[in-house]
């Protein structure tokens, strides 16, 4: 695997150290992940305004990626900048890519609960791989690692509202709270979730379940073919839900029952 930081790289179960400002950093390894990476509108950096891509200035990607440390896997976004119209996007995404890795040490990434946002040149370094290798120090680390383990109690939180609304439909006339609770903290972990190319899907398919479930709670008779078939369409929908591993905000908890 590519390791991109000479400087102050470190193998397996070791750790390098540097002064900054008459204090020692500790560095720990990582290892980074790539995934998809597609064209976004680009934000007006003064204004707060979002584009259209044919009127701005400027290039922007999103690029998934995933960090393994301390025993976590853990996915977040890059938001990628290039101050020039129409630029390469296959470009654009290798010189993020570089900046991301030697980035790292730097402290780039503190939230993985917000895009990070990184700006780079024509003339900035490039780099083309799925994975590799960079380092972060003792002062991100723990909240970092915090902040995982946050986003893996979210996802097995959604696992289950997803399990609660799958059983809970089949019974609907006497489980209708519990489903409508499960499907209000599917809507909020959606739209802090980062889904990607799906993101729309998500919310269509949520939609469709909460116009099913509002139909049902019309019917009287749950053997009617039509009320069979909403049960059945909301159980088909919920089967292609898939785990979150990625979040653009920070991400909901189910209250206890």
């Amino acid at each position: 695997m590519p390791n991109f930081l000479s400087d102050h790289s470190s193998t397996e179960g070791q750790t390098s150290e540097m002064e900054e400002s008459g204090t020692k950093r500790t560095f720990e390894p990582v290892k980074v992940q790539f995934g998809n990476s597609r064209q976004i509108a680009p934000i007006d950096r003064w204004t707060g305004r979002v584009l259209d891509i044919s009127e701005a200035n400027q290039t922007d990607i999103a690029l998934e990626v995933t960090l393994e440390f301390r025993g976590q896997r853990q996915g977040f976004v890059v938001h990628g900048s290039i101050d020039q119209k129409g630029f390469p996007i296959e470009s654009l995404e290798k010189k993020v890519k570089a900046a991301l890795i030697s980035g790292l040490p730097k402290r780039v990434l503190w939230n993985f609960f917000k895009p990070v946002e990184i700006f780079v040149a024509a003339d900035s370094p490039e780099i083309q791989v799925s994975e590799a290798e960079s380092s972060i120090d003792d002062i991100v680390a723990p909240d970092l690692e915090k902040q995982a383990l946050r986003a893996s109690l979210a996802t097995k939180d959604w696992e289950k509202a997803i399990q609660d609304l799958q059983e809970g439909v089949r019974d609907f006339q006497y489980r209708r709270s519990e489903v409508y609770d499960a499907l209000s903290f599917l809507e909020r972990c959606s739209s802090a979730a980062n889904h990607g190319f799906l993101s729309g899907w998500y919310d269509e398919k949520l939609g469709r379940i909460r116009s099913a479930l509002d139909d049902l709670s019309k019917r009287k008779n749950p053997r009617h073919a039509t009320y069979v078939g909403r049960v059945d369409e909301i159980r088909g929908y919920l089967f292609h839900f898939h785990p979150i591993n990625s979040w653009y905000k920070e991400p909901p908890r189910r209250p206890s029952n």
